[in-house]
């Protein structure tokens, strides 16, 4: 349904988006996840026409956007600060696009209450947005954005301003809401568990560029770069200090590669601690943290490498001490091999 082919953006010398490439299906549910400041609310000021291009096209069932104004778009954009009008009421809130529409009074009031059943909020209707907590204004601000019945809905940060334990709460309403709906939208987060609890599919950027795209299970179980896994959180990352013989050369070995990786991530599973004598390394524990379930140990090595083990919180995770050298296995099978 949306189509984005090769697209750029600079401001002067600054270029800010280079060759975008997404695809995104007609009901489907994508985030797009990056650190701040990689270019994702700039990408959807553009789709949404709020920006125009260096470069490139935006493809709305299968029409470009080129030179169509943001209002002809028919493109929901919810922003994290909502953006509502505090002097307006929660229905006049939500039926201000509508209005500038001209849509007829009797239209309006119907879609109005449909909405307000939506988002569970009837009986607020003749509030003031000022006297609402955080978590309804996020109501009034997506059935806003819902009002005009949109082709695309376009959600920036719309979590970011809430506490955790509301946040959850809404993620569930809202993902609950879009599948009922069956709306194609494009999410934008810098929350990776956000992308993965909502999104069919994630599609991660940094500086710019979008490094990866597929289903939340690939993006965790197979990052294409050291970027990719140390922003979902991996920190367990083995440079490469070359490839021979189809061997990637490491501080703690040699391990067969299909590729050229410039590092390995030692994913969940594929360290074991064993006896000394059977080690593939041994490292230090520098600290260990104690988290309900389980301990983090954080380990470092004569290399000055840094790696987390997490063990039990029993009997055994009690007798790893601070200071303490252990011993490590480290399962070739399951090392992901990283680009960049």
């Amino acid at each position: 349904m949306l189509s984005i082919r090769s697209l750029a953006f600079a401001v002067g010398d600054r270029t800010i988006l280079h060759d975008i490439d997404l695809e995104i299906d007609r009901g489907e549910i994508v985030a797009l996840i990056g650190p701040s400041g990689s270019g994702k609310s700039t990408l959807l000021r553009l789709i949404a026409g709020l920006e125009r291009p260096t470069a490139g096209d935006i493809l709305l069932d299968g029409q470009s956007l080129a030179g169509v104004p943001p209002h002809a778009r028919n493109i929901g954009l919810m922003f994290q600060d909502y953006a509502l009008f505090p002097h307006l009421t929660v229905a006049q809130n939500i039926l201000f696009g509508l209005k500038m529409r001209g849509t007829p009074q009797a239209d309006k009031q119907e879609r109005l209450e449909e909405l307000l059943a939506l988002v569970n909020l009837r009986g607020f209707e003749r509030r003031r947005v000022t006297h609402l907590s955080g978590g309804e204004q996020q109501r009034v601000a997506l059935a806003r954005s819902l009002a005009p019945q949109p082709r695309l809905l376009m959600l920036d940060e719309p979590l970011g301003a809430l506490d955790a334990a509301l946040r959850q709460r809404l993620l569930s309403e809202l993902k609950t809401i879009l599948r009922s709906l069956g709306l194609t939208t494009l999410y934008v987060t810098h929350d990776q568990s956000e992308a993965f609890d909502i999104a069919d599919r994630i599609a991660v950027i940094n500086a710019g560029k979008i490094e990866q795209s597929g289903t939340p299970e690939a993006i965790y179980k197979q990052p294409r770069t050291v970027f990719i896994a140390r922003f979902l959180g991996f920190t367990n990352i083995l440079p490469v200090e070359r490839i021979e013989g189809g061997h990637a050369v490491t501080a703690l070995g040699s391990y067969p590669v299909e590729g050229q990786p410039t590092a390995l991530l030692l994913a969940p599973g594929s360290i074991t601690l064993v006896n000394a004598a059977d080690a593939t390394a041994t490292m230090r524990v520098t600290d260990r943290i104690f988290e309900g379930e389980t301990y983090r140990l954080r380990l470092n090595d004569a290399n000055g490498l840094a790696f987390e083990l997490s063990m039990p919180a029993d009997d055994t995770g009690k007798q790893i001490e601070v200071g303490e050298t252990i011993g490590l296995q480290i399962d070739a099978a399951k090392l992901v091999e990283l680009e960049g």
